[in-house]
This record gives structure tokens, sequence and C-alpha cells, in this order.
């Protein structure tokens, strides 16, 4: 299993880098940065330009959120409501409680989980595909 993390490259982005690696998925790490992160993940299919193969696209994305958490809204908003790539899970990690308001409004469709929930989850998916 692929996993993308998007995270600013900080303590807090390595640690949950860390973290889902110990689950055994392959780890993907991307800068929240536009459009870098969405070519990551989908390349458009334009006439004479590379097309990401289907293999090559991470099945979940990870968003750090405690850094900046209006930055990890605005990715998995935009991976979320994307045709591309809205079906792909997007969960948004240790989003501070008292904006979780911001992000259910901004990424309805993003899991909002702690960093141990996220690898919980991980490690089910992993166990359930072997």
């Amino acid at each position: 299993m692929k996993v993308m993390v998007i995270h600013h490259g900080d303590e807090a982005g390595k640690a949950l880098v860390e973290r889902v690696k110990r689950t055994g998925v392959e780890v993907v790490e991307q800068a929240p940065r536009w459009p870098q992160f969405f070519h990551a993940i989908h390349i458009p299919p334009t006439p004479g330009e590379f097309r990401r193969d289907d293999a090559e696209k991470p099945e979940i994305v990870v968003v750090e959120c405690s850094t900046d958490p209006s930055v990890g809204r605005e990715v998995g908003g935009y991976i979320g409501e994307t045709g591309f790539t809205r079906h792909i899970p997007v969960y948004l990690v240790d989003h501070p409680e008292d904006e979780l308001y911001k992000a259910k409004r901004r990424a309805p469709n993003a899991h909002l989980v702690t960093s141990s929930e996220l690898e919980k989850i991980l490690n089910e998916k992993v166990n359930a595909a072997d």
C-alpha cells in the first residue's frame, strides 16, 4: 500500500512519516505546495504529456495539520473535491480541536484523526490486505 504524507518538513512532519512507515506501508513524502502536491498524485492527461501510471498513485493521502492547519485544510479540501483525486481517502492528522469546524467546512470528505488513530487505521488496512 502506498501512502502519501504531505507535510512541511519540520519535526511534526518527520515524526508523522516515521509513525506511518512503522505500519509497513510504502511512504511518499510531499510538501504542501501547489501544484506539486496535486501533480504528485495526478498529472492531467493532456496531449503529449506524461500520464501517471495508476500503480504510482497513492492509495491514501495523509496531511499533517498541527504545523499549519489552514494549509492542511486547503490541501485536504482540494484533493477531496477534485474529480481526479476525490476517490482517494484523505486523513487530516493532528488538526487543532478548536478549529475542527473549519476543517469540516473546507474539507468535508476528509477524515479528522490523531496520529495514534491513523497508525491504528493503517495497521488494520495492512493486516486486512495480507
